[in-house]
């Protein structure tokens, strides 16, 4: 499949509040929120990240392509998965330079590597089929990023400010 590339120009919602009642999610989102495989350590960071009313302000819905940056730990991608279902794609992008290198270093400290957690949720066909993760540099291409297909959203959630780290999208200096 060809790569087209999207313009870094991103949905970014880092919190919406109380926006949503509760009676007024889709049902969709709140199933996907309340999915049975999304761990512990994650219904733990519901309350204070609202991932419900956050997912139904972005107007996320079964069917769509969508795009979590900077996914850290997968948090919003086990939910994005869900929501998108079968008809829908999630790609978990992991702008993280270097590589081997930052593989090595990351190992070398003992801390994880952050495509660990995105490869391991692709890697559950079962329940993730819908997955797939993307370790790319972003700055190789002045802030853009490249994806298989065209896109429906693209989700920063708690990371937007690391963006403007150097060496994270923009060259180190």
């Amino acid at each position: 499949m060809k790569k087209q590339v999207i313009s870094a120009t991103l949905l970014c919602l880092a919190a919406c509040g109380s926006a949503y009642a509760a009676d007024s999610i889709p049902s969709a989102i709140s199933d996907a929120v309340g999915h049975y495989i999304r761990p512990p350590k994650d219904q733990a960071r519901d309350a204070a990240r609202k991932p419900a009313e956050l997912m139904a302000f972005a107007g996320i819905r079964s069917g769509m392509k969508v795009v979590d940056l900077v996914p850290e730990d997968g948090y919003y991608t086990r939910i994005l998965s869900k929501i998108v279902g079968a008809k829908g794609a999630v790609y978990s992008y992991v702008p993280i330079p270097g590589f081997p290198a930052v593989r090595f270093d990351l190992q070398k400290a003992g801390k994880t590597v952050p495509i660990d957690p995105i490869l391991a949720i692709q890697n559950t066909k079962t329940e993730f089929a819908n997955v797939t993760a993307v370790w790319e540099q972003l700055y190789f291409n002045g802030g853009s990023f490249g994806l298989p297909e065209q896109v429906d959203a693209v989700l920063v959630a708690n990371n937007y400010h690391n963006l403007k780290v150097p060496g994270f999208a923009k060259p180190a200096t």
